[in-house]
């Protein structure tokens, strides 16, 4: 598939939904350690979220891998704008940023 191509997917899963997860596997049957923890902290904050499942797409996975290198999937967006990967989740979580978080 085209960059462009790929790109224009990704941005309208982005749009379609306010706040969006691309994870590994589903919220309900995670298939990584890192995407389960994610949707735990994201539900733990109440967050009302839409995921895309990654592994179901190997063209888009690449296309994020790239884009969000060195961040690892999962990659969190809010309103559009990406907001980070794991490591950035985790850390928002524990200092309590991503309570903050306009999570309407």
């Amino acid at each position: 598939m085209s960059n462009e191509y790929l790109e224009e997917r990704f941005h309208d899963i982005v749009r379609s939904h306010r706040v969006v997860l691309f994870m590994k596997g589903s919220v309900s049957f995670p298939l990584c350690g890192l995407s389960s923890s994610a949707c735990f902290m994201l539900k733990k904050c109440n967050y009302r979220f839409s995921y895309f499942d990654v592994l179901g797409d190997p063209e888009l996975h690449a296309f994020l891998r790239k884009q969000h290198a060195p961040s690892c999937i999962p990659f969190l967006y809010i309103d559009g704008k990406f907001v980070g990967g794991y490591n950035e989740i985790c850390k928002m979580f524990r200092s309590g940023d991503l309570l903050f978080m306009d999570n309407r």
